[in-house]
């Protein structure tokens, strides 16, 4: 999802002034070492902060709700199977809806861990120790947070199938469909030892050639089957590549549907260079 103009100016800005609050008032009753007034504010700015982010986040989506997130026309010239306008109004709609659940979710996280937070402050520090009063110790003024963070583990499965066939939409007209996800591995090391590895893959046959199109982060790998003469050629910020395996289109970074085009442009090439 496309942040709104200023998010980044407007997070930065936001945490200087919850620092600056803290700090100010714990300089302010400098002379009163018990004054819990310093905690309050502290707490308070960033409850104010959370809720004013979560309102810029909802708003961006909005905005991106109001944009056509699918490139129908480009979508329309690459197809090679009926059904542009459906697959693009499914695509919309899934994405729109994993999007939305998404955010209510962290919507949802956040708030609970604020009002846990102003409880804890303000007197609810009870705890439970399933173990036993030797183990470690849940406070009950966050068990919302750890209720909402137990249903976002558990729906987790389901919302990624929800985003795969959002995504399956949007490739069908072009003969392709998801075929690979990344892999969380757990590796030895203190510390987060997770990380995932691979990319997402798509492909199928287009045209009589089998291709493949890898998204690793930023990077977009288009692969396209078949025997040429070797070259390489750069064209505009991509990297094209072609011999006896097949050509290879590599792009570093791009805006979200460039693989389009470039899936465009490397079936351009495989069929002068064929």
């Amino acid at each position: 999802m496309r942040q709104p103009a200023g998010y980044l100016a407007f997070v930065v800005l936001g945490l200087v002034c919850v620092v600056g609050a803290t700090i100010a008032t714990a300089v302010a009753t400098s002379d009163d070492p018990g004054s819990k007034l310093p905690l309050y504010v502290g707490v308070g700015a960033v409850g104010v902060f959370v809720v004013l982010l979560l309102a810029y986040q909802w708003f961006g989506i909005w905005l991106a709700a109001r944009e056509d997130a699918v490139p129908t026309e480009l979508l329309a010239a690459l197809a090679v199977e009926p059904g542009v306008e459906e697959a693009a109004r499914r695509t919309r709609r899934g994405m729109t809806g994993g999007i939305v659940g998404n955010q209510i979710l962290l919507t949802a996280i956040s708030l609970a861990v604020v009002v846990g937070g102003g409880l804890w402050v303000s007197g609810v520090n009870d705890a439970w120790y399933p173990l036993g009063d030797t183990g470690p110790g849940f406070p009950l003024a966050f068990a919302p947070v750890f209720a909402i963070l137990a249903l976002a583990l558990f729906t987790l499965p389901g919302r990624l199938r929800g985003a795969v066939a959002a995504g399956d939409e949007l490739y069908r007209p072009l003969g392709l469909r998801t075929v690979a996800l990344p892999r969380l591995v757990i590796l030895p090391g203190i510390g987060d030892s997770t990380h995932l590895v691979g990319g997402t893959v798509v492909a199928g046959r287009r045209h009589g050639r089998y291709v493949e199109v890898v998204f690793e982060g930023r990077k977009t790998t288009i692969a396209i089957e078949g025997s040429f003469a070797p070259f390489t050629r750069r064209q505009d910020g991509a990297e094209i590549k072609g011999g006896p395996e097949g050509i290879v289109l590599e792009r570093r970074s791009g805006a979200p549907n460039q693989w389009l085009q470039d899936l465009r442009v490397a079936e351009e090439v495989a069929a002068s260079a064929g």
